[in-house]
């Protein structure tokens, strides 16, 4: 990312700015998770054999779990900043989008 665009405001009542790169270091393999569970969500209401989306529902919920998992696991610093609250909400709803694609699978 070029110019402004790569910076993130933390607190809307602090001026203290962290660049994307700093948050992606910090909380990149969470946002792996996230992306590579979005990404099966998505690619298994694409496929036609029944196993697979099964599977590709299995993968997301998975993905969302560890996800969540490392979400918990970071320091109270980090807990405390928007963007980890922010992140922490998407990883809950992916987790309940997948139990309810199982559910739809007629997995539980």
């Amino acid at each position: 990312m070029g110019g402004s665009a790569g910076w993130v405001l933390l607190d809307g009542g602090d001026d203290s700015l962290v660049e994307d790169d700093e948050l992606d270091m910090l909380l990149g393999s969470i946002l792996d998770a996230l992306d590579d569970a979005h990404i099966a969500l998505h690619l298994g209401r694409n496929v036609s054999s029944h196993k697979e989306r099964i599977e590709k529902a299995r993968q997301a919920h998975a993905s969302f779990e560890k996800a969540l998992t490392e979400l918990d696991e970071v320091d109270e610093e980090t807990r405390i900043l928007p963007i980890w609250h922010y992140w922490y909400g998407e990883a809950q709803k992916g987790l309940a989008a997948a139990h309810q694609r199982l559910e739809e699978l007629g997995e539980s």
